[in-house]
């Protein structure tokens, strides 16, 4: 990467840095306007619910008065009852008296005339008598009305008093719901304040992130031409580096090539009973071919220092073929002829040799 790319791309992250601050920013205002609004719709719905509340409440402070003005005058209209029952009482004992002493003066004559043997008025008698009743009925009777009056009067001052502890707690709470809607009244216009000046903080930080944002989209432009230039760049360098790489790599190989070249041609040129190989040897398993038997051979080869198994072509029917590596000159027929495995071992040519297996016990 070029020296020259490094401060753009560092004014870059700084604007990238600023833009988040601004969203950031204007993120926390719009919460805040959302609170304050949330807020001074309490402060409206409180406002609203004290000022029903304190309707609701004189509302039943008239009521209660009226409720009081009936009960006094419900008071009142027993005791007018009362105290006229008490005096038609009075005047029926009163009369209920003078009926009895008139009874007993006509008793008393008619006992006297009984004694002297002279005639009494009998009528008179019964008269007296019988007014003397009507006088005790009529006593009762109003003896029985004032004291349903007394009744009706003890029930009317319960109701009144009753109804004027009703007033009072009614009274209270009117007081307490014009306290509650005089501080709801004083509460809203602390909450529009409060909102008025969260808005314009939220504008402000929208009108800056809005800047930002346009400083972000300049920054980016740059950013991608400049990204572009250097993955240009970067990928020449890629290519050079690979080519570099691709070009060594032909060069071992080549190397190793003439290596394996010259020393196959060394031991070509050897006598044709030399038992030294190097390379790529395809080892051809004689005919009957046992699978398992192969399978074991194989395995076995595997341990075998010197070389390694590549591959293994063929099936029982076909014949097997396995190729293998020998990473260094190494007598091959005697090494395969010391595996117990191993019946018989032939060179065919200088890349192939004929194994015949044991037969499987």
């Amino acid at each position: 990467m070029c020296s020259t790319a490094i401060i753009p791309k560092t004014r870059a992250e700084k604007t990238a840095e600023e833009v988040l601050a601004a969203v950031r920013e204007a993120t926390r205002a719009m919460e805040a306007e959302v609170a304050a609004m949330i807020e001074l719709e309490k402060a409206y719905k409180k406002a609203n619910d004290t000022a029903r509340e304190l309707k609701n409440a004189i509302e039943a402070n008239s009521t209660a008065k009226l409720s009081i003005r009936n009960a006094r005058n419900r008071a009142r209209e027993a005791l007018n009852e009362a105290k006229k029952t008490a005096q038609v009482e009075a005047r029926a004992n009163k009369d209920e008296e003078q009926k009895e002493v008139k009874r007993k003066a006509e008793e008393a004559k008619a006992a006297k005339a009984e004694k002297t043997g002279k005639r009494f008025n009998q009528a008179a008698r019964d008269e007296a008598r019988r007014e003397a009743e009507e006088s005790e009925q009529r006593a009762m009777t109003e003896h029985r009305n004032a004291q349903r009056a007394k009744e009706a009067l003890a029930v009317a001052d319960e109701e009144v008093k009753v109804t004027e502890k009703e007033a009072m707690l009614i009274d209270s709470c009117v007081r307490t719901a014009r306290e509650a809607e005089s501080a709801a009244r004083m509460e809203v216009p602390r909450a529009e304040s409060i909102t008025q000046r969260t808005v314009k903080v939220a504008k402000t930080a929208l009108e800056v992130e809005a800047g930002a944002k346009k400083t972000i989209d300049l920054a980016i432009k740059r950013l991608k031409a400049l990204m572009a230039y250097e993955a240009r760049s970067a990928q020449a360098a890629e290519t050079t580096r690979v080519r570099t790489k691709l070009q060594e790599a032909e060069k071992i190989k080549e190397g190793m090539t003439n290596e394996v070249e010259r020393t196959s041609k060394a031991i070509d040129t050897a006598e044709p009973s030399s038992d030294i190989y190097s390379g790529i040897v395809k080892l051809l398993i004689a005919s009957p071919v046992d699978n398992t038997m192969v399978q074991r051979f194989q395995k076995r080869l595997g341990q075998v220092e010197g070389f390694q198994v590549k591959s293994v072509c063929g099936s029982g029917g076909e014949g097997v073929d396995i190729t293998v590596l020998a990473e260094q000159p190494i007598p091959l027929i005697g090494r395969l002829s010391e595996l117990e495995l191993v019946e018989r071992v032939s060179r065919i040519s200088r890349k192939e040799i004929e194994v015949a297996l044991k037969p499987a016990h």
